[in-house]
């Protein structure tokens, strides 16, 4: 078991309509699926991560995902991201490492940050931490972009 990510991009609020659909349902996340939707799950224990996005499910264009890692192998991979003394990083090392979402206010400041230390981070840990910078650098790029957000599950 690890921690998968989901990179959601283009979102868009779901209808009145289809959310009271998916609510009612005794399976809400298949009736979600079958609406062309994701219910979003925003982690109490980080109020501001994922505060742009105030409805509770969301259409979006397009899906992506990538593997972190193993529960801890991605805490090392945190740990590095630490141990560049980089600011910006804050939210991401300090947030759950199973489950909730970063909407796109907080993809887009780590966006910014990811771009603005990419060339250190070429120099830092290794080849495996690299191309998990890489990925994560994408991630937060392009649901910044797009109007996304990124799950953690």
């Amino acid at each position: 078991m690890g921690l998968d990510i989901t990179v959601y991009k283009g979102a868009r609020p779901c209808t009145a309509q289809t959310l009271s659909r998916i609510t009612a349902s005794d399976a809400p996340y298949e009736e979600a699926a079958e609406c062309e939707a994701q219910l979003l799950y925003l982690n109490p224990s980080f109020p501001g991560h994922g505060a742009d996005m105030t409805a509770a499910a969301y259409h979006f264009e397009s899906s992506w995902g990538f593997c972190a890692g193993s529960y801890g192998g991605y805490g090392q991979w945190r740990q590095g991201l630490a141990a560049m003394g980089k600011p910006g990083f804050g939210k991401l090392i300090n947030f759950s490492d199973c489950e909730g979402i970063i909407g796109t206010t907080v993809c887009a400041e780590l966006a910014v940050a990811f771009d603005a230390h990419a060339t250190a981070a070429t120099y830092h840990e290794g080849e495996w931490w690299q191309a998990k910078y890489d990925t994560w650098r994408r991630a937060f790029r392009e649901a910044a972009d797009t109007g996304g957000w990124v799950d953690f599950h």
